[in-house]
């Protein structure tokens, strides 16, 4: 038995590090070596910087931190470029010689972070500082660029001496960067060691790029070369060994520009997560579940388009073509619906333990190890049908009477599938929410229909706490003599409904 604090084994200390403020940890370090191992471990894991500076501070600390004992602690690196904000309003001859003092610190800023000796992941999140100078998006673009450049060719350098990186975020990358990017041995040589991936792409911004408005947006050929050459470009080097993939498009993509995955597949993926990717075919759906080893899932703002009226021409899978606009607007449907999404991911996904939706997030806070997401209101997001008009989708999209249908047919299957991965406590929030709608308790218990009624429903709504009662005897729960502290069959908290 531990008598003292450094008598307990390091992982335990560890999980108490957690709960301690960054004053406490210092603090901390300071009683003995050991402690000062353990919270060093804690205190250095995650090093986030933003530079350039005036004075050039962030060198010389990343100098000195490399030079110490808390270089062997350092497992990831945020480098956030800001190379707009700082600089005030000047003439276009000047910003040559600034582009060059700028890259000259960044570079040597990521030649240092590539030194670290036990090196995991590397994040570099593009910030852009003012927008409303003339100069700024391209000026912070190219700058960016020649940031990410010089990342993968430090990156593939240190493989030649130290263990290769096996984590990349690049957090607002711009859909025009440079092609031949791709092409180089050191882009392709970090990519192949790559296992957790994290991408995040702007969109253009159409008011730096105006196009034909009788065209569907964003009526640019640089955004459309980039979603035909995405998977081949960015996910097809690692495809064996790829266990994390998150991919996030701002303002939305899959669609138009359109996105095609099935040309990469990823037998060793245990977490996937899309944010604003645009469903609008089965084969997506089918996509997602052909990886039977994921772990968690996430869809976040991922609407179904079932709706797409467009003014360009159509391919034979009814994606809009990229070229001059049709003479007639065409509109097509897609009979996709949400609670069948839900029945293919609970029946073809058997080891799947973590399910997040579209959601009411006050706060998230990712990173390779772990998800920490607080603030959460679970249920069906009123943008999960979605009208694509054009380039523009439009959120909540009518469906009519139907949408009484499918909030309980949706609801039921999302349900469904939570008893399936084992998050319970979500399940009394969908009951609440959603339980009075007709096919709720249907599609909870797996029984999914070809079509929905065409005729609007009869709202009849039911006792909850009866229905939960049902529902928790025919699923051997437990009784609620202890209902706010109830454990499940999985161990996880199953909160009972109040009278």
């Amino acid at each position: 038995m531990a008598r003292t604090l450094t008598d307990l084994p390091p992982e335990l200390l560890l999980k108490i590090c957690i709960s301690v403020n960054k004053k406490g940890l210092k603090a901390l370090r300071l009683v003995d070596r050991k402690l000062n191992g353990v919270v060093g471990e804690r205190l250095f894991r995650r090093l986030k910087t933003t530079f350039p500076e005036d004075d050039n501070r962030t060198l010389a600390r990343l100098a000195m931190l490399l030079a110490s004992d808390c270089a062997d602690y350092v497992k990831e690196i945020n480098l956030s470029p800001d190379v707009c904000s700082y600089l005030p309003p000047v003439e276009h001859h000047i910003l040559p010689g600034w582009f060059k003092v700028d890259c000259a610190v960044l570079n040597a800023a990521v030649n240092l972070s590539a030194r670290f000796p036990k090196l995991e992941d590397v994040c570099i999140y593009g910030r852009f500082g003012i927008k409303d100078r003339d100069w700024a998006w391209e000026y912070g673009t190219i700058t960016v660029d020649g940031m990410i450049e010089a990342m993968f060719s430090s990156l593939y350098r240190r493989a030649t001496y130290l263990t290769p990186v096996s984590g990349l975020s690049l957090k607002r990358l711009q859909c025009d960067h440079d092609p031949t990017l791709a092409l180089s041995v050191e882009f392709l040589t970090v990519m192949r060691n790559i296992e957790r991936l994290r991408l995040h792409f702007d969109r253009f911004d159409e008011y730096h790029y105006p196009g034909d408005r009788l065209k569907d947006r964003p009526d640019i050929s640089d955004a459309h070369d980039f979603g035909t050459h995405f998977a081949t470009t960015w996910l097809s080097h690692n495809q064996g060994s790829l266990t994390h993939l998150h991919l996030s498009f701002r303002y939305g993509a899959g669609f138009y520009p359109k996105i095609d995955l099935r040309g990469v597949h990823f037998p060793k993926l245990k977490s996937l997560r899309l944010v604003e990717f645009q469903f609008s075919h089965d084969w997506q759906c089918d996509w997602i579940v052909s990886h039977g080893g994921l772990l968690e899932l996430y869809l976040v703002e991922c609407p179904i388009l079932v709706t797409r009226i467009s003014g360009m021409e159509l391919d034979h899978e009814g994606y809009p073509i990229y070229g001059p606009a049709s003479l007639d607007e065409s509109e097509t449907t897609y009979e996709g619906r949400w609670y069948r999404w839900y029945h293919a991911f609970k029946g073809r996904l058997p080891k799947l333990r973590r399910f997040i939706t579209d959601t009411e997030v006050t706060r998230q806070e990712e990173n390779f190890q772990g998800c920490c997401i607080t603030g959460i209101t679970f249920g069906l997001s009123s943008s999960r049908y979605e009208k694509y008009r054009k380039g523009t989708c439009g959120s909540g999209e009518n469906l009519d009477h139907l949408n009484m249908w499918l909030q309980g047919y949706d609801g039921g299957a999302l349900a469904s599938l939570l008893r399936h991965t084992g998050q319970w406590r979500y399940i009394e929030g969908l009951i609440q929410r959603h339980g009075a709608f007709p096919g709720f308790w249907k599609a909870l218990e797996g029984e999914i229909p070809d079509e929905l009624p065409q005729i609007p429903p009869h709202i009849a709504r039911p006792t909850f706490r009866e229905d939960w009662r049902f529902f928790a005897r025919r699923h051997s729960l437990p009784d609620d003599e202890d209902e706010h502290s109830d454990e499940s069959d999985s161990g996880h908290s199953c909160y009972l409904l109040g009278d």
